[in-house]
């Protein structure tokens, strides 16, 4: 279905990647959910609907997580919670936990 989404109505794909993020892991896709997340939590910024950045930021670091440790993880890693960092900042407050571990938290690849 995601494959189909973004083939067939790029449009739609462009505009709401969430709804293509949430077809790819039913495929056994996670890895393509991640930046379909990304995308949805940028536009989301983007119009300060910072909850709904916080949801789909949240939904592909999970997804990461079961993904093997590679510099291109860890580089998505990095950009979701610098998309995050934010939100959580107008959401909770710069000294909520939740912000100061997003902007703490060290993204590490041990590859070589």
């Amino acid at each position: 279905m995601a494959q189909v989404l973004a083939a067939h109505l790029p449009e739609m794909a462009e505009i709401q990647p969430e709804l293509v993020a949430q077809h790819y892991p039913a495929a056994g896709l996670s890895a393509q959910a991640v930046p379909s997340w990304q995308r949805a939590g940028e536009l989301a910024l983007q119009r300060s609907a910072n909850l709904e950045t916080v949801n789909h930021v949240t939904r592909g670091l999970e997804v990461l997580t079961a993904l093997p440790e590679t510099r291109e993880r860890a580089q998505q890693e990095l950009a979701l919670q610098i998309t995050l960092g934010p939100a959580l900042a107008a959401t909770k407050g710069q000294q909520a936990p939740e912000t100061e571990r997003t902007y703490a938290r060290p993204v590490r690849w041990r590859g070589r």
